[in-house]
């Protein structure tokens, strides 16, 4: 999406966004690391790879319902009525922001049985078999990729195309208040 569209990520609307999508996969990139951690004979390695596993819960408890609401109040209904205004619009972007709002909505119920198998590996003696915790990691992992594609390559062009610079800033600043409303 950067690719494609030029954004700043620090004031526009999309740029912050795509800044939070960042952080997502960075914390990815460490969860899919913390299986050989967590299963090896290091005890001390160990005790460090649950501490990142509780801090990518606490990440995605706290933080991710924040980006939700970043979409689903200030970006979403913006570009929703941008694209009504539109003479013709593309029935296959129609048909990727409607699967992207599924998506939200069906987060909540893919994130707790996940949150559960990590939550009992961030615990000191846990047991839990490799392949839930495979499995756990690669839901998770698949819903992030396949929406964060979705979004970067559909809607977040899309938006950057149709809202004004007017609109992103605005959706900027609902989210940095947003953001600062609640503590870290």
């Amino acid at each position: 999406m950067e690719g494609d569209v030029a954004v700043d990520k620090d004031n526009d609307g999309i740029g912050l966004l795509l800044k939070h999508h960042g952080k997502v996969r960075q914390h990815l990139r460490t969860l899919r690391a913390l299986e050989a951690v967590l299963s090896g004979l290091d005890a001390d390695a160990a005790q460090e790879g649950r501490a990142q596993l509780r801090e990518f819960i606490r990440f995605i408890d706290h933080c991710h319902p924040l980006h939700e609401q970043d979409e689903t109040h200030s970006l979403f209904p913006r570009l929703e009525v941008a694209l009504a205004r539109q003479a013709s619009v593309d029935a296959a972007l129609l048909a990727d922001f409607r699967a992207v709002k599924d998506e939200h909505e069906d987060f909540v119920r893919l994130w707790e049985p996940v949150r559960e198998a990590m939550w009992v590996l961030s615990t000191p003696d846990a047991i839990l078999s490799r392949d839930r915790w495979r499995e756990a990691v690669a839901t998770l992992c698949g819903h992030f990729e396949g929406h964060f594609a979705r979004e970067e390559a559909r809607l977040f062009p899309a938006a950057a195309a149709l809202l004004s610079a007017e609109e992103t800033a605005a959706v900027a600043a609902e989210i940095r208040q947003r953001h600062a409303s609640v503590a870290p």
